[in-house]
């Protein structure tokens, strides 16, 4: 029996994704552990690797490749699908793991506190660009602070902004808890609507019980200006941002979150909303009327017009879209950004 599936997937990470395995292997466990690999059709020489690596270690490693490029989340949610084990670890083919010890850890203590849905550690970030590393002493310090309070304190904390850190290279989770999730909310779990996975999977296992935090530092998380979250594109960096904003709304409402958050949600996403539109709509900034009117039937026509989720648009449109966005000062910002594409 597979104790714990670690789920890696991988896109274009010939650079790294040597790393990533070799922090698998070094793992030493009283326990089966697998290795489920989603290479996502790189272009460069992934692929090969990873098979040399299977080749290697055929009764630890599972690869799986994809025929088409599927894109971060699809191929996330099939690779997560292949996962056998009893518990689940992830570790993306750009990240890597430092303690041999970390699933040990992990799975020992989840094994004797049923109670806990979900451990995570501590971890060092390492900047691509300046080829530095940092400890996440600040992200600890938080935790240490919010953990003191409620569930839904940290549920909270999470949801905005990440105040709360859980970061997914060093998660450690029962299977049965992820799939629990997905049969509870198919659209937030497994529908890819949204350009992130991670946030609402640490929300809702946050829900089915306690968190585990080991201060031991496992895993180093790699920053580099080629990801979703920091690309260079400015399309591509709105998008992701009116995404997660798009998210925050829908969590705030499921989890009931005070009034004061809600509101918050709703502006930022209202905002990159409005960026977007700004960009791929040329006369978008031209047809805007200052009267409260005008600007609230455009923007609700347009958000109509670009959104497949009517529930979180009803919510979203039930409060006063606010005349901050169009301050001159924001103006000023979409006019900075036009220049840039």
């Amino acid at each position: 029996m597979i104790v714990i599936s670690v789920c890696m997937i991988t896109y274009n990470h010939e650079n790294y994704i040597r790393e990533a395995i070799e922090g698998v292997l070094q793992q030493k466990c009283k326990f089966t552990i697998e290795l489920v690999i989603g290479e996502d059709h790189s272009t460069d020489n992934t692929a090969s690797i990873i098979k040399d690596y299977e080749i290697q270690y055929p009764d630890l490693i599972k690869a799986r490749f994809n025929e088409i490029n599927l894109g971060l989340i699809p191929n996330f949610l099939k690779t997560i699908e292949e996962c056998s084990g009893k518990y689940i670890a992830i570790c993306e083919g750009d990240d890597y793991w430092t303690d041999p010890y970390k699933l040990q850890k992990q799975v020992a203590f989840l094994e004797d506190n049923t109670e806990y849905s979900i451990s995570h550690t501590a971890f060092n970030y390492f900047y691509e660009e300046s080829k530095s590393f940092e400890e996440s002493i600040k992200e600890t310090d938080t935790i240490n602070k919010i953990q003191k309070y409620s569930l839904s304190e940290v549920k909270k904390n999470i949801i905005d902004h990440n105040r709360y850190r859980i970061q997914t290279n060093t998660v450690v989770f029962p299977k049965v808890l992820y799939d629990k999730l997905c049969l509870s909310d198919s659209f937030l779990y497994t529908s890819g609507y949204f350009q992130m996975c991670d946030t609402q999977l640490m929300v809702g296992l946050c829900d089915l019980g306690n968190i585990h935090f080991l201060g031991d530092i496992t895993a180093v998380y790699r920053v580099s200006n080629g990801s979703t979250s920091r690309s260079k594109n400015v399309i591509n960096k709105i998008k992701f941002n009116t995404s997660v904003g798009e998210l925050r709304v829908y969590l705030s409402n499921k989890y009931r979150l005070n009034k004061y958050l809600k509101i918050k949600f709703e502006q930022e996403f209202n905002k990159n909303v409005f960026n977007h539109l700004c960009i791929i709509d040329p006369t978008f900034k031209s047809k805007v009327n200052f009267k409260y009117s005008s600007i609230k039937n455009l923007i609700i026509g347009k958000l109509i017009m670009y959104s497949t989720t009517r529930k979180i648009l009803k919510s979203i449109i039930s409060v006063k879209v606010k005349l901050i966005m169009l301050s001159k000062k924001v103006m000023e910002y979409f006019s900075i950004i036009r220049k840039s594409i």
